[in-house]
């Protein structure tokens, strides 16, 4: 699975002309319901303790809007943070990455630094607990609130001092668990990004979410039924290739229609073209006519997808988001209109609801 995620990012990356900058971490929780399935399942529900659940790290990629590697975990009691080493291979010099709070500890933060790569994470109310320097200052103001800054530190592991940059957003409007204000710790020094452009860079972690929400709507990564722990993440990550090839044809397309650059595309509509074509082409070829472009380069094979979706209509691919329903007052009826009851036959018959009723 790892080479067939990395090809397609290398596909991906011709076809849209970008190249690797940052990577996005996160945690994601797959399907795990293990119901009348398994027998461990069965003593689970007459204990009356919860099923087994499993997880997966996803390791999201902004740039390209792939998923770029996922590390899936059968035992759901280990945090996800004790994960994470088993992915700091894929951790390249200068390169950034973006956590959540999950990932705000000092190991971490120094497993980044020893190579020489970049962390933005949002602070944990405990951890890593780093001793402030300078007062903050203001900086700036992005969309959705004030920007302060502020010099901190933590041990560097080796007797030293691990300089950091804590970015607060003071938000004009309270998030959903009623916080006013964010936090981030960043290893990323003042003269590369400025702080505003941090700030803004987190905010937009949520692209992750919606990944995670088209897997299960779209692909249905999420099998309710399935009881095996193994089953279920394979599952979830046989998802996770299918998200990334659509996410391949959703660049080819973009690339070839400048139209799909300003308005989004719908990854349910290619599916559901995918899902109608594909049997009856697979019927009607015959394998060689596939041989050619299995011997394609990464960018050969990303000239040939943006040729074809040449010929494809866009606008049968773009997103109709609906608009803001009107807001309608509640009329008001009496109660005797409400509890009247009428024949139907009557009604059809003088064309009003008004009828004079006549005995038979």
């Amino acid at each position: 699975m790892a080479r067939t995620l990395g090809w397609l990012r290398c596909v991906a990356r011709w076809a849209r002309g970008t190249r690797f900058a940052k990577g996005w971490l996160s945690a994601s929780w797959t399907a795990t319901t293990c119901r009348r399935v398994t027998s461990a399942s069965r003593r689970c529900a007459a204990s009356g303790a919860p099923r087994r659940r499993a997880q997966s790290l996803v390791l999201y990629d902004p740039d390209l809007d792939l998923v770029a590697d996922v590390l899936p975990w059968e035992d759901a009691h280990d945090h996800e943070r004790s994960l994470l080493k088993h992915l700091l291979p894929q951790v390249e010099p200068g390169h950034l990455w973006v956590a959540d709070r999950g990932f705000s500890t000092r190991s971490i933060l120094q497993a980044f630094a020893a190579r020489d790569a970049f962390l933005l994470v949002r602070e944990h109310a405990r951890n890593p607990s780093p001793t402030e320097g300078r007062p903050r200052r203001k900086v700036g103001r992005i969309e959705t609130g004030t920007v302060f800054e502020q010099s901190v530190s933590i041990p560097d592991g080796a007797s030293g001092v691990l300089r950091l940059r804590r970015i607060e957003i003071e938000l004009d409007t309270r998030t959903e668990d009623g916080e006013t204000v964010i936090r981030l710790l960043t290893n990323v020094p003042a003269g590369r990004k400025a702080a505003t452009t941090l700030a803004r860079l987190y905010r937009t972690r949520w692209r992750i979410e919606c990944l995670f929400g088209r897997l299960e709507s779209v692909l249905e990564s999420e099998v309710r039924s399935l009881g095996s722990l193994r089953g279920a993440l394979l599952g979830f990550c046989v998802a996770l290739v299918a998200y990334d090839v659509l996410a391949l044809l959703q660049a080819a397309v973009r690339t070839a229609h400048p139209v799909c650059r300003e308005k989004p595309i719908s990854p349910f509509y290619i599916a559901a073209e995918l899902r109608e074509y594909y049997g009856g082409m697979k019927a009607a070829l015959p394998e060689e006519v596939w041989v050619p472009y299995e011997s394609q380069t990464s960018a050969q094979l990303a000239r040939t997808l943006v040729e074809m979706t040449g010929h494809v209509d866009p606008m049968t691919l773009l997103k109709h988001p609906r608009g803001p329903k009107p807001r309608r007052q509640n009329g008001y009826a009496p109660g005797s209109e409400v509890r009247r009851q009428v024949a139907t036959s009557r009604v059809l018959a003088a064309g009003t609801v008004d009828y004079v009723k006549q005995d038979v």
